[in-house]
């Protein structure tokens, strides 16, 4: 293995609320998805907080183990093990730790879910150069697709009791990991080529999103029947049209994300259509955009001139807990950027009074949470990271320059000291924020009583 070349990244100060010396971007640049000449795409990074690993699923087939080891003022990353199947064929789009970290699952091109497990020793079904793992872990189960489809995602429950999956296919699979490997339920409301799958903290809520501009919500189901989730709510194209646009945006991940509370879930990949005099206003502070109940573009409500032109703004959507007819928020990103992913740190800070315009996307919420969004822009082909709170309306810093290619994936480290991102340039990039950035952290039982005496 090679030794470890980093490229500095860009970081650019965002209306003179932070300095630069606020956060420090760096690519890795090592042999995470080797194919011989080149890195393949990593198509997605899952970092457990207990083990201090990080898996990747790489365009080559395999998904590799690495251990996270902090540094004097940076992040390397250790090879572990590899997890690869006896004949490679077919491209690995996604791998999840379980909650205890004890299994792996692993998502194929071709219908394929496997569950690995760690073992002592090298055994027959331990696939790979094992000459190098520091840990061996095997394939110990494969799950069956009712029908065979390329799987775009899995993930666990939080209680890992149920695995699940969605598909290029469009269904949403659902397994329940203690009666074996058959399916126990299939949710029919995409029509095709479902992409993005989130599950609530408390695994009671389960969101789809996909390429058919649908996305989806679902209720678990305690009553004693075989559906294990029903169908909440589908918002298709008819109802909010600037959901997904599918023709702009094919190909890229889209994974929705719910926050570390549970209350609030944040959805890439939206756009709106917004007049072109009023953006402008917008982009300078000089007017305030709403959004229409009744159509899906931003627009002002004393504003009837229909012929005026209109250009598309992208951004995410903000969903509250329990209320899926409508968006609450849509958070615009700069003008000319598409948010291809997002991610929320982990932990609960105390509360500001923030000196400039607060945000109302989030409420009066007693304590704070931060999130990415990473973007990129369709003109000039830079990504972007940008750093939000849930307080104020404008980025808290701005990361320029992260990847070459789109990204596939954000997370935020245990601490939240570090967001790591990858991409499908086969590389993976750290940026490391100052802890005065983020402010003072509070004990996160005391986030999730607050959300529970509201909620439950």
């Amino acid at each position: 293995m090679s030794n470890l070349r980093k490229r500095q990244g860009e970081s650019s100060k965002f209306s003179g609320q932070v300095e630069t010396a606020m956060v420090k971007a760096v690519t890795v640049e090592q042999r995470w998805h080797w194919s011989g000449t080149a890195n393949q795409g990593i198509w997605e990074i899952d970092y457990h907080q207990g083990t201090g690993k990080m898996v990747t699923a790489g365009d080559d087939g395999r998904a590799m183990i690495w251990e996270v080891v902090p540094q004097d003022g940076h992040i390397d990353f250790e090879y572990v093990s590899s997890l690869a199947k006896a004949t490679i064929v077919n491209g690995c789009n996604t791998a999840k730790w379980s909650p205890t970290g004890s299994l792996i699952a692993t998502g194929y091109d071709g219908g394929i879910v496997s569950i690995w497990r760690r073992t002592k020793h090298p055994t027959s079904t331990s696939h790979g150069d094992s000459r190098y793992n520091k840990e061996h872990w095997v394939n110990f189960k494969v799950l069956k697709l009712p029908i065979p489809s390329d799987v775009s995602v899995v993930e666990w429950s939080p209680d890992q009791r149920t695995l699940l999956a969605v598909t290029a296919g469009g269904p949403t699979l659902i397994w329940s990991i203690t009666e074996g490997t058959v399916c126990k339920q299939a949710l029919q409301d995409h029509q095709y080529r479902a992409c993005g799958l989130a599950i609530d903290p408390f695994s009671t809520q389960l969101c789809t999103l996909g390429d058919d501009q649908r996305l989806c919500f679902y209720n678990r189901n305690n009553s004693q029947t075989t559906s294990q989730f029903v169908t909440l709510k589908v918002m298709t194209s008819d109802f909010a049209k600037g959901l997904v646009d599918q023709d702009k945006f094919r190909g890229l991940v889209r994974r929705p994300t719910w926050s570390p509370d549970g209350m609030f879930l944040l959805v890439p990949s939206a756009y709106q259509s917004v007049k072109k005099s009023i953006l402008e206003q917008a982009l300078k502070g000089v007017a305030t955009i709403k959004k229409k109940r009744k159509k899906c573009h931003i627009d002002l409500e004393d504003d009837d001139d229909q012929q005026e032109e209109y250009t598309e703004l992208h951004g995410c959507l903000v969903f509250l807990r329990e209320k899926y007819d409508k968006a609450s928020a849509f958070i615009p990103a700069p003008h000319g950027h598409t948010p291809i992913c997002a991610a929320w740190g982990k932990k609960f800070y105390e509360y500001i009074k923030p000196c400039s315009a607060t945000s109302e996307m989030f409420g009066a919420l007693p304590y704070r949470m931060v999130y990415a969004i990473g973007s990129r822009c369709r003109a000039t082909k830079v990504n972007s990271v940008f750093i939000y709170d849930t307080v104020h309306v404008n980025p808290l810093i701005v990361v320029n320059n992260v990847h070459q290619m789109p990204m596939t994936g954000l997370l935020f480290s245990n601490d939240d000291s570090t967001i790591i991102s990858s991409s499908r340039d086969g590389y993976v990039s750290t940026i490391q924020l100052n802890s005065e950035l983020l402010g003072q952290t509070i004990d996160a039982a005391e986030g999730h009583e607050v959300f529970a005496s509201s909620f439950f």
